[in-house]
């Protein structure tokens, strides 16, 4: 059985791409995601879902996106575009290949109705990752191999932070600066061994060597790691979850023999991640929340989770009868479907604010999609216009045409003041305070 990495054809684009980033797996599989259960078990019968199913945690659901919110697309072309993330700025960091293959692939910026091109070369650039000081980190493969280099970027400065022949995949990047990504050894069942690196800002250290298949890590703000420990060894594989925390690692999963994958964790250590289960002769894909040494199951129905710091999910679920996939939130504990038109949709991040980014799948193109905050005026979305929402706007009243007058580097940002850019024209002027003005209303 000969190692491969799948990054082509409808199965390897499409996974690798919902977890914004690719991954190793084995004979003619993707690893970290659905392609080797469905190659090791077969094409699988999940639950088939004839109304909302509501989640444990959830108290309701609703066929709509949340109240206060609209879905944008960034992209919307033929190419191929992947691999979002949205840091609290509302910035948005995206691959786009570059031709038929992903031998050439760019990282693109969105910010506030703008795109900026961030890499411009013949290399492979996939996997972006952004803080909120606008720092990304990438992974770079040169020629016709994979990616094998993680690349920093910090307004203008661009260093290698890693390099390694057999391979890297995309890395993740915390708002102290320090990043984690993982690295292959090539040894093993199947030679796709992999350890993973931490980086503290001016050296890399390995937080584990030893053998298993460790991918995609997620890091927060206190250098918290969770990850996946693969084993390809058995057929169908199986895996566990692993945490990091002050030098320390143990598994957080239960002993069960599941498939697990697609960790994340938030600065409140809450983790979620993706379990399968064997209901009979059927298959369904959990998301198991594990908070305070707990876990508990968050939904029946849901993958590909993200959560931030208000207990806020993305995840995105599957719909047999329809063959696609469709994107949703749990939002103060309340369930939304973001995308109830038939288009097929998968989750890629959430920022503080309740902002998602979101793929829209229509191999061989994919575009880029954003669940934003819509713009009234208003600057804390409390329901009112009082002197709350007045105080931000006198410190964000910067005059016509502001950021593209003093922009010096693609990741400058109107960062929060966004919101009271009403009209979406980078900068917040007195046409954007007139409708704050209207309907302000101190006493409410």
């Amino acid at each position: 059985m000969i190692p491969t990495r799948l990054t082509q054809g409808r199965w390897g684009s499409r996974w690798q791409t919902m977890y914004g980033e690719d991954c190793w797996g084995f004979a003619a599989s993707v690893c970290g995601v659905h392609g080797p259960r469905w190659h090791a078990s077969g094409n699988l019968a999940r639950l088939v879902a004839t109304a909302v199913l509501l989640a444990s945690h959830g108290s309701a659901a609703f066929a709509d996106p949340p109240p206060g919110f609209e879905v944008i697309r960034v992209t919307s072309d033929s190419d191929y575009e992947g691999g979002s993330s949205v840091n609290n700025c509302g910035q948005v960091v995206f691959d786009r290949r570059m031709g038929a293959t992903w031998a050439f692939g760019e990282v693109f910026v969105y910010d506030n109705g703008r795109t900026f091109r961030l890499t411009n070369n013949m290399d492979r650039d996939v996997g972006p990752d952004i803080n909120d000081s606008g720092q990304i980190v990438w992974a770079r493969g040169v020629g016709s191999g994979g990616a094998s280099m993680i690349l920093h970027y910090d307004h203008g400065d661009v260093k290698m932070l890693a390099q390694n022949a057999d391979g890297v995949l995309s890395p993740k990047i915390a708002n102290t600066g320090h990043c984690t990504w993982p690295e292959l050894l090539a040894d093993g069942c199947h030679g796709v061994d992999t350890r993973i690196l931490l980086w503290d800002g001016f050296g890399s250290q390995a937080i584990i060597d030893a053998g298993g298949s460790h991918q995609s890590p997620r890091i927060n703000d206190a250098d918290q790691l969770v990850w996946t420990d693969y084993d390809f060894c058995p057929d169908p594989w199986l895996s566990d979850i692993l945490y990091y925390e002050d030098e320390e690692i143990r598994i957080i999963s239960s002993e069960d023999p599941f498939q697990r994958q697609a960790a994340t964790v938030n600065d409140e250590r809450q983790i979620l991640w993706d379990e399968l289960w064997k209901d009979g002769e059927d298959f369904t894909d959990t998301l198991i929340l594990y908070d305070s040494g707990v876990r508990t199951v968050f939904t029946d129905w849901g993958e590909i989770a993200r959560n931030n710091n208000h207990g806020d999910v993305s995840f995105s679920r599957w719909y047999e009868d329809d063959g696609i996939y469709r994107s949703w939130i749990s939002l103060q504990g309340t369930f939304y479907l973001i995308t109830p038109d038939p288009d097929y949709s998968y989750t890629t991040d959430i920022n503080e604010y309740g902002e998602v980014t979101l793929a829209f799948d229509d191999y061989p193109t994919a575009d880029v999609g954003l669940m934003r905050r819509i713009r009234t005026g208003e600057a804390d979305f409390d329901g009112d216009f009082d002197l709350a929402d007045h105080r931000e706007w006198t410190r964000c009243l910067d005059g016509p045409e502001f950021l593209e007058r003093n922009r010096t580097d693609p990741t400058d940002t109107l960062c929060d003041c966004r919101f009271l850019d009403v009209d979406h024209d980078n900068d917040v002027d007195l046409r954007d305070f007139a409708r704050f003005q209207n309907a302000f209303a101190p006493s409410q």
